[in-house]
């Protein structure tokens, strides 16, 4: 074995214990010693050739055996063949090297020695612990190489560490590194996750004019991501066509990167730019971008142009394009169709997991089909998916939304380590069923387990009280929620608008209103039907006129309530003026 095959064993940190090192002479053998001491490496022993077999006693605990082209007694070559017919060190890895090399390849491998041991730490996430392994260690600079930076720097970007990062930098550009791609790429990644856009793009800007990195699609990738994540679209967009000017071509992950930009932002025409791309230069046959491209179709109401994409697939053998279609279907309403896929997928042999259970229970769960469900979940118990939280949770939504309120509860206790999700859909199904006390005495339970709640927990418990009249508790609930805000989201404050308005307190609404900064329909809609309730019919179409005034379109709940306000109002003419309106925008007033 090589010295740099025997290197590459090193990047597992267990061949790093014990060493012999075969030598001549006192000298070089004072050297070594010398060297493996300052690189906290241990030794079991330094012999030379004449006395090789003499170490062999403790051949279970030797790690590597690094000797000499030439000994005394034998050769390098020999003592290798001799050590490969032994039963016992067969496996321990050797370097051939002369006695003046010793020095030079200590350090070299002291240095591979470094990088295992940091990559270790960075993939188990110990990531403080990986920067403190290499800031503490007096002989960082002599133990460091190109490959140590990269697991460096995703520790820092991993603990929002920029100003550690920063002087990272400063080390690379003292190593003459500044140049190299990885490391290059590493730190605009680095700059990016720690919020310094600013910082990834200069550094960006100053290395893509050298012709070598400015030919490297990573780098590119990194910072298009960068401006995807801060969400700068168009900057991103800009850069593609930058690489398509300087002849950089682009890879599967680029795409995938402005797929998903498209997917919500930059719109259907942006995807299908990038779609005539993909076919152009043939990439329709890799499985990321065709699953990007589909879930591109499917948020934009595009579930056939999706299927196109999915049918022009010649090597559907990943499961996730297969879940990718599946869920496209069940966002456009189609359940039917995401159902039929599930055979289909069975029969290519594919390995179902939790994501495809749960896609095809919610196309059960929107076509309440539930001999499809039940034999859905005999799968699920065959292939032991039904303890996966994702898989139960499914599973109970299906129950319950069937109106099978005992299987879900039951499926509910069966689950021993519930996530939030799942308490979430019990107390959903609860209220969904108009059994309040249940939903409120699953939350207490929540609570008491000190569970955390979300905002989806915290606006199905204020539904519930204001089902059952419960004011003192969902004055409760709301007190909490001002001591701990949950993140911004518009379910709960028209929770409470809801609670407050059915329970008569008009006054606690229209405050808890005020202070939405971004009204949408719904939180309208509770303000406005909540005025109805109160018989405040004149206040309801107030809040109706200013909704207009604020660019907010008015959906089939909104309308429902200006017209009970008219007739509150006894106002005839305008209560038409709603319906005439209801019936130009296509709106469903059926319910009424």
């Amino acid at each position: 074995m090589d010295a740099a095959a025997a290197a590459a064993h090193l990047e597992e940190p267990m061949f790093w214990q014990l060493m012999i090192i075969h030598s001549i002479g006192k000298l070089s053998r004072n050297c070594s010693r010398i060297h493996l001491a300052k690189r906290a490496l241990e030794y079991l022993g330094l012999v030379d050739g004449n006395h090789n077999t003499s170490a062999t006693h403790n051949a279970s605990k030797v790690s590597m055996i690094i000797t000499d082209y030439c000994m005394p007694g034998m050769t390098g070559y020999e003592l290798l063949k001799k050590i490969k017919e032994s039963s016992i060190m067969k496996n321990v890895p050797v370097v051939i090297m002369s006695s003046e090399n010793v020095p030079t390849r200590i350090n070299d491998l002291s240095a591979n020695h470094v990088n295992a041991n940091i990559k270790a730490l960075v993939q188990q996430g110990r990531y403080q612990e990986a920067l403190e392994s290499y800031s503490k260690d007096p002989n960082f600079p002599l133990r460091t190489s190109r490959f140590t930076f990269p697991s460096l720097l995703k520790a820092c970007a991993s603990l929002s560490s920029f100003h550690y990062g920063g002087a990272l930098q400063s080390t690379i550009i003292k190593m003459g590194l500044s140049f190299d791609p990885y490391i290059i790429t590493s730190l605009i990644r680095m700059y990016v996750k720690c919020g310094s856009l600013c910082s990834a793009v200069k550094l960006f800007d100053n290395v893509a004019q050298c012709e070598v990195l400015g030919e490297d699609v990573a780098l590119w990738n990194s910072i298009i991501d960068g401006y995807s994540k801060n969400g700068l679209f168009e900057e991103g967009m800009v850069q593609f066509r930058r690489m398509q000017v300087l002849s950089v071509k682009p890879d599967g992950y680029t795409l995938c990167i402005l797929l998903g930009m498209c997917n919500g932002f930059l719109g259907i025409s942006c995807g299908k730019e990038i779609h005539g791309y993909v076919v152009r230069n043939m990439f329709d046959d890799d499985l990321y971008v065709t699953t990007a491209m589909i879930d591109v179709y499917s948020s934009s109401s595009r579930p056939m142009d999706a299927w196109n994409v999915f049918e022009k697939l010649e090597n559907k053998y990943n499961i996730a394009v297969w879940n990718s279609m599946i869920n496209g279907f069940c966002e456009n309403g189609l359940w039917r169709n995401g159902l039929q896929l599930y055979p289909l997928a069975k029969s290519e042999g594919l390995e179902l997991g939790s994501t495809t259970f749960s896609s095809v229970l919610t196309a059960c769960s929107q076509g309440e089909d539930t001999e499809f469900g039940c034999q859905l979940h005999c799968d699920v118990v065959k292939t032991g998916f039904e303890s996966d939280p994702y898989v139960s949770t499914s599973l109970l939504t299906f129950y319950s939304k069937c109106g099978f309120v005992e299987n879900a509860e039951r499926l509910f206790y069966l689950v021993r380590d519930r996530e939030v999700g799942l308490w979430n859909s019990m107390i959903s199904a609860y209220v969904n069923c108009g059994c309040a006390n249940d939903a409120l005495d699953i939350y207490t339970e929540m609570r008491r387990r000190q569970v955390a709640p979300d905002s989806f927990t915290i606006s199905n418990a204020l539904i519930a009280c204001s089902m059952i009249g419960l004011f003192y508790l969902g004055t409760m609930i709301h007190g909490e929620l001002m001591k701990r805000p949950l993140n911004d989201n518009l379910a709960v404050p028209s929770a409470l608008l809801t609670m407050y308005s059915r329970l008569g307190s008009l006054d606690d609404a229209y405050k808890v209103f005020i202070q939405v900064k971004e009204k949408d329909v719904v939180a309208w809609g509770s303000m406005i039907s909540g005025s109805c309730e109160n018989k405040k019919f004149n206040k309801a179409l107030e809040l109706y006129k200013t909704m207009g005034f604020d660019g907010v379109k008015p959906d089939a709940n909104v309308i429902a309530s200006a017209i009970i306000a008219c007739v509150g109002l006894r106002e005839g003419k305008l209560g038409c003026c709603f319906h005439g309106l209801a019936i130009k925008e296509g709106l469903d007033l059926d319910f009424l």
